[in-house]
């Protein structure tokens, strides 16, 4: 083209692209320049824009722009990985700046057939070259044809780790265009600046203006209301309000929470608002604005969030006073972590009795388990005990010998005894802990018993620990007949047959009922419980009874 001719088409451009600032009128100017260099005529005597003048067809060998195949998004889509990278220089795209193009591989194995994009503008190759210039993720060897480019002005180092600046460049691509891909060489910060209303909107005027931060991993810009950060590689996003107050108290990016993730957005029930960083959320909501992040950020998750059984915090993430964990205070329970057992959450009335009881510094320890449902009711685990809870029997606690006989041989509140019904209680030169169809008895260095069912009810109803047979030794137990059951005590025994009654038997007619072989023996089982005649006393057995005399202190029968 003549000179002439090329001041009559930029005078031309000039119009067609309208009154604009210094900086957008000369990038849009090399956009223009590009599109007359490679296609005049087009440019020149077709209706139509500079960037619709640097399309592409899949006749041009050259593959589609990421943007095109992944729904508008700039980036690679699922079944891809970065496997490379060229450069551009003086590329309108990015102020003049250098431009760059990564290559998005298909992962193998891979079903990445090779097609034409089918757009309009960017009508080039999908999943047909078979190419790989290799300066990211270098440790995947096996890899399918590019699927698509991405295009940015970011280096691709601090776009994506994996890759080198080991440098590729082919300026014959730099003006290579599609309709997705931005025009405007303002950066991705200012562009949701300019979004949210730029000085007049939620951030307000600008504080400090946009920067890289001092370790180089991304950029961010201060406002009067809060910040807009942008972690290399990801899109940027904005913190305002008392979430960015307490943000900035955490240490921004370089604190607990790490980068932003999203924009600050409503909770699903409309009752407050979060917004989501690297390892953590805050939460803005009816107990105030606070964070959750470490551990407890994927338990809450994992329960339903804030609008799962825990809620909102109310609290923020402490140390115990051990200084081996940490515990946070939520509306409808706690959460609890130490690094050998892990992250859990405890519930409504589970929860305050742990925390009455002394937490994770007290002899239970810190819990093992979520709070679970069974039979009714709940219970946590923990190092050292259980605590379990239903409506009517309260919630109680339980630790050491008779936390582990509960769990370990009765199987808990599925098991012959149910849901406890007291705490651990002194009895005596012992404890008990009395349950809702039995009981545990406990005397160190003598017995550890457990009674159920109809026995416990006679045993009660004969005095219990006071009354003729004594503390507990043994738990319930089958006879050799397979039908009856047994308890044994202090000074007898309590047993029944199938429906035929509850019967004990106690003192020497007990020791005499023993030696005559008990329920194998001639006499069977009892039919009734020791009882008085006269001075003395009886106990009736199916096939017999034996007598015992005070005075003389023999046992006569059967």
């Amino acid at each position: 083209m003549s000179g002439r001719l090329s001041q009559r088409v930029l005078a031309g451009a000039d119009k067609i692209l309208g009154s604009q600032d210094r900086r957008g009128f000369l990038a849009k100017m090399a956009v223009a320049g590009s599109a007359i260099a490679v296609n005049p005529m087009q440019f020149i005597f077709k209706p139509g824009t500079a960037y619709a003048a640097v399309c592409g067809t899949c006749s041009d060998g050259w593959t589609a722009f990421c943007c095109t195949v992944n729904s508008g998004r700039n980036s690679c889509p699922s079944g891809s990985f970065v496997g490379g990278w060229w450069k551009a220089d003086n590329a309108a795209y990015c102020c003049g700046q250098a431009r760059y193009i990564i290559d998005c591989n298909a992962s193998c194995p891979t079903s990445c057939n090779c097609h034409c994009s089918g757009a309009s503008c960017d009508g080039r190759r999908v999943c047909c070259n078979q190419f790989r210039y290799g300066q990211c993720h270098q440790e995947i060897s096996c890899y399918g044809p590019v699927v698509c480019r991405v295009a940015t002005c970011t280096p691709p180092w601090q776009y994506d780790a994996s890759c080198t600046s080991t440098s590729a460049t082919d300026n014959a691509t730099r003006t290579h265009g599609a309709p997705c891909i931005s025009n405007d060489c303002i950066s991705d910060i200012e562009r949701l600046y300019r979004a949210m209303g730029g000085a007049d909107g939620t951030l307000g005027p600008v504080v400090i203006s946009e920067r890289e931060v001092t370790q180089h991993t991304g950029r961010y810009a201060k406002y009067q209301h809060g910040y807009i950060l942008q972690k290399y590689g990801a899109e940027p996003h904005e913190v305002h309000g008392s979430v960015a107050t307490l943000y900035e108290d955490l240490e921004l990016y370089r604190g607990e929470l790490g980068w932003p993730t999203t924009n600050l957005s409503r909770v699903g029930d409309g009752s407050g608002y979060y917004s989501k960083f690297e390892s953590g959320v805050i939460y803005v909501g009816p107990t105030g604005t606070r964070a959750v992040s470490g551990a407890f950020a994927p338990l809450l998750s994992s329960t339903g969030g804030v609008r799962g059984p825990l809620g909102y915090p109310t609290s923020a993430s402490q140390p115990t006073a051990g200084g081996i964990g940490r515990v946070q205070l939520f509306q409808g329970g706690s959460a609890w972590f130490s690094f050998s057992t892990g992250a859990h959450w405890l519930r409504g009335a589970i929860s305050t009795a742990y925390r009455d009881f002394g937490g994770a510094d007290s002899e239970l320890g810190f819990p093992t388990t979520d709070t679970a449902g069974s039979a009714g009711g709940a219970y946590n685990h923990f190092e050292h005990g259980g605590i379990y809870s239903k409506s009517g029997p309260g919630t109680h606690i339980l630790t050491g010998t008779m936390y582990n006989k509960y769990r370990g041989k009765i199987g808990e509140m599925a098991g012959d005894l149910g849901y406890p019904t007291t705490d651990r209680v002194q009895q005596g030169s012992g404890y008990r802990v009395t349950f809702e169809t039995g009981e545990i008895a406990y005397r160190r260095d003598v017995s550890l018993a457990e009674v159920h069912g109809r026995i416990v009810t006679k045993w009660k109803a004969k005095g219990g620990y006071g009354g003729p047979l004594g503390w507990p030794t043994h738990d319930t137990d089958v006879m050799p007949d397979g039908v009856g059951r047994r308890s044994r005590f202090d000074n007898g025994a309590v047993y029944t047959q199938g429906t035929a009654g509850v019967w004990e038997v106690h003192g020497p007619i007990y020791v005499r009922y023993i030696q005559l072989g008990e329920t194998g023996g001639s006499l069977g089982y009892p039919r009734s419980d020791v009882y008085a005649v006269g001075s003395d006393f009886r106990c009736d057995f199916q096939h017999g009874h034996l007598t015992y005399d005070p005075d003389s202190g023999v046992v006569s029968g059967p």
